[in-house]
């Protein structure tokens, strides 16, 4: 834990970690001035190969943690099958990408701590080819206590951890008066295919800045996204 600490990198008032494990990650989001951290997943390339035949769109399960392996396998399962693969076609693809996915869910619910929400994770996968509907272009929060994204395909999501921007419901004179004037261009960090990147959301607490995010440059090819949040964020 005291390594994984040293390792985050400051930039700026706020600070970008990067944990090797799940546990590590949880120390490190329990610090006020880290909006974000880059965990090491590796995922196997047997385990993104199946991606390359999904249909695009996007699916939702729900992952206990508490739950058996091949039960909590089985639920992902069924869930990528009815929409990647529905047609019937590479009938071992959905088996080969589930137990990554568990894995995410169980390492997410492991950072949240005690934030948990009982073991219960919400997981979304969208794939998307060529131009993908559900970008989002501009620097923005959510709207949640911790959020997980991690990019099977393509570019991963850009992230400005030094970025503060001003809460929808508080107004523009009175955000200036408690924050100092903010970078019109915040540098930007972008995770790496493969790679998690966990975010604090604006219902983190009173005193930690959520992180600022956007998703990567338009860009030609396949994008498998994968977005993790506590069911009652969802």
């Amino acid at each position: 834990m005291k390594a994984a600490l040293c390792l985050a990198r400051v930039v700026g008032a706020l600070t970008l970690g990067r944990a090797p494990t799940f546990e590590n990650a949880h120390a490190l989001l329990r610090r006020n001035e880290v909006s974000a951290v880059l965990v090491d997943f590796d995922t196997p390339e047997a385990a993104r190969e199946p991606w390359a035949t999904a249909a695009e769109g996007y699916a939702l399960c729900e992952v206990d943690v508490a739950a058996p392996d091949d039960e909590a396998v089985e639920t992902v399962t069924a869930a990528m099958s009815e929409t990647f693969w529905g047609c019937g076609c590479c009938d071992d693809a959905p088996q080969r990408v589930a137990p990554d996915l568990v894995a995410l869910a169980r390492g997410f619910d492991a950072a949240l701590g005690d934030r948990t929400d009982n073991g219960r994770v919400r997981v979304k996968v969208t794939v998307a080819r060529d131009s993908d509907p559900w970008l989002c272009p501009f620097l923005h929060t959510d709207d949640v206590v911790l959020r997980g994204l991690v990019a099977l395909a393509g570019a991963g999501t850009i992230v400005a951890p030094t970025a503060r921007l001003r809460p929808a419901n508080v107004p523009e004179w009175a955000w200036r008066l408690q924050e100092p004037p903010s970078d019109a261009d915040p540098p930007t960090t972008s995770a790496a295919t493969g790679e998690l990147l966990l975010l604090k959301g604006r219902r983190w607490g009173a005193f930690a800045a959520a992180a600022a995010h956007r998703s990567p440059e338009p860009a030609d090819g396949l994008r498998v996204l994968v977005a993790l949040d506590r069911l009652c964020d969802a």
